[in-house]
């Protein structure tokens, strides 16, 4: 389930959908997790990754790109992030 409080991001290239949302079961100052799911024809959606950041949701940005969902570039004060999932 998608919680109240989230932002959506299209990937300019490829099919992905980036959620960053507010995770209310982790601590406030690292709240934030961004899942990624992956479109399909005609129009299915499937869950592809998700990324547990470890920064607090009103102060994070995402940048979704690229055709795979391995990487997502965060951005939250004055740092911009680049995180991989292995």
């Amino acid at each position: 389930m998608i919680p109240d409080k989230f932002d959506l991001d299209f990937s300019d290239a490829g099919n992905l959908i980036y959620i960053t949302a507010h995770d209310k079961s982790m601590p406030s100052d690292h709240d934030t997790v961004i899942l990624v799911y992956r479109t399909g024809f005609p129009s299915v959606s499937a869950f592809y990754d998700v990324f547990n950041v470890w920064f607090k949701y009103e102060d994070t940005l995402i940048d979704a790109t690229g055709n795979f969902g391995d990487y997502v570039t965060v951005a939250t004060g004055s740092m911009l992030i680049m995180f991989r999932q292995y």
